[in-house]
């Protein structure tokens, strides 16, 4: 049975960092019998196919797309998810995106029945101070023109409670690892989430951690 790393953010803890040193060195964590999803650094698409109403999310309403192009999208996604996970000759498979983190328990019972025809699941959650995660995610915001007042302590602490809470409650506490961002940040964002699985060290593959987010 194929071994599943299911990193799921949260936002503002590294998660870009760690998707685009993943993929664009597949062909590496190949050769080291890990599989990292192939469509995009960032797996959002799953998301869109578990979400409550994805066709009223940011990322499609930006693209105009109607609700049965929605449907039809996360169809596809979930079909080549399957298959790739199956067809992949690694036994270790990675999935990550920060959005994941939001799902709702009924919708994080439906990813958990979907992966766990696929894998053996291991959920990694980073977690981050919450007066730092606040000045990150509020000079985010204000620099993608998201909002000019600072974020909310009461957006911030769903982070620490709420969202690791559902997946800890779903998925069980043996298959959960939540991590420290700053323990993260220290040891490196891409060792500390590869070392969840038992895999190999970004040294030890000869792989360069790309920093792909300064305000972070």
């Amino acid at each position: 049975m194929k071994k599943i790393l299911l990193h799921v953010g949260t936002h503002k803890t590294g998660s870009t960092s760690i998707q685009h040193t993943l993929y664009d060195n597949r062909d590496i964590l190949e050769s080291h019998n890990i599989h990292y999803l192939d469509f995009g650094s960032n797996h959002w698409h799953m998301y869109s196919a578990f979400m409550h109403n994805p066709w009223e999310w940011f990322e499609h309403q930006r693209m105009n797309r109607k609700r049965e192009q929605v449907e039809a999208l996360n169809a596809e996604t979930l079909q080549n998810v399957r298959e790739e996970i199956a067809n992949s000759p690694c036994e270790n498979i990675i999935i990550s995106s920060e959005y994941l983190a939001q799902l709702g328990k009924r919708k994080i019972m439906k990813l958990r029945d979907y992966l766990g025809k696929l894998g053996r699941v291991t959920v990694v959650y980073y977690c981050r101070e919450l007066l730092s995660w606040l000045s990150s995610d509020s000079q985010q915001c204000a620099k993608v023109g998201m909002k000019t007042e600072p974020t909310r302590y009461a957006v911030a602490i769903k982070r620490l409670y709420d969202f690791p809470l559902n997946y800890i409650e779903v998925f069980g506490r043996e298959n959960f690892r939540l991590i420290r961002f700053e323990d993260a940040v220290s040891i490196g964002l891409c060792d500390s989430l590869l070392s969840q699985g038992g895999l190999p060290s970004l040294k030890q593959m000869k792989i360069t951690e790309t920093t792909r987010n300064s305000s972070i």
